[in-house]
């Protein structure tokens, strides 16, 4: 069991995929979000990756009393269907052990940022005294490189998530591109855009195919903040990051971003 609570966004009510789900099972938004808490929930109180070994639709639907629920879910890509197993996708960015110490962890440092927070700071002798060796060596390599960015190593892995997902529909072969693509992931990791915003506007791209790729992923972005009371071309200026953080991906994952540049069509 991962914890007795699991993360969701406020503006879930809004999504397109609720609306799409709430008309596909003739249900109002009330039901859906019901049922989306009662599927994350046990996937995380029963679960260490999403994976409900087991169940099958039917059983699910049956669980979170929605008749239809696991194929119109299975739709929207929000649930996988094996013939033995449902799986909730992308489970670790969200929920589990790990995705909820990050959130802890970049709630700390928001709170720490803004006053709001006075805890005593170890020093850095008794944090490196906590820390196996290889780690603090690793920790000391990452800032020479990153400079003043303060990514923790799940962190990272996170922002290479997120930045090669953007690079899919996103050409990096701009210094432009390349810029919005690693600042939008570490505003996603920094806890200053919401993730779901950005996998929203990495749909309209796709389905969309507009010419100025990045423009429109951008504009998008801006608007869902605009509608906020914030602006994303503000958080974008105020945020520094050294190109190489981006590049520093696996081997494949480069390959696939390759593939991936120009204009989707």
């Amino acid at each position: 069991m991962a914890g007795d609570w699991i993360k969701m966004r406020v503006d879930l009510w809004h999504d397109p995929r609720v609306v799409r789900i709430a008309s596909a099972l003739k249900a109002d938004k009330a039901t859906v979000c019901g049922a989306l808490f009662r599927t994350w929930a046990l996937a995380d109180q029963y679960t260490e990756d999403g994976r409900l070994a087991g169940y099958t639709s039917e059983a699910l639907d049956a669980e979170v009393g929605v008749k239809g629920w696991s194929h119109v879910l299975n739709e929207a890509e929000w649930l996988e269907l094996e013939a033995d197993a449902v799986i909730v996708p992308r489970f670790d960015e969200h929920n589990g052990q790990s995705a909820k110490r990050r959130v802890m962890e970049r709630e700390r440092k928001r709170r720490g940022r803004d006053g709001s927070q006075a805890a005593p700071k170890a020093s850095a002798s008794d944090a490196d005294k906590k820390r196996p060796r290889e780690e603090t060596e690793r920790d000391r390599e990452r800032e020479n490189l990153d400079g003043a960015i303060d990514l923790s190593f799940e962190d990272e892995a996170e922002f290479k998530r997120i930045a090669n997902r953007i690079a899919k529909v996103v050409p990096c072969g701009k210094p432009d591109n390349r810029s919005l693509v690693a600042k939008t992931a570490l505003l996603v990791v920094r806890g200053k855009l919401s993730r779901d915003d950005v996998e929203q506007a990495i749909e309209s791209v796709e389905r969309k195919h507009p010419t100025n790729a990045g423009a429109w992923f951008q504009k998008c972005l801006d608007n869902k903040a605009k509608r906020a009371g914030e602006n994303f071309n503000a958080l974008l200026a105020a945020t520094t990051i050294p190109a190489e953080l981006l590049t520093r991906r696996s081997d494949d994952d480069a390959g696939e971003s390759d593939r991936q540049r120009g204009p989707p069509g």
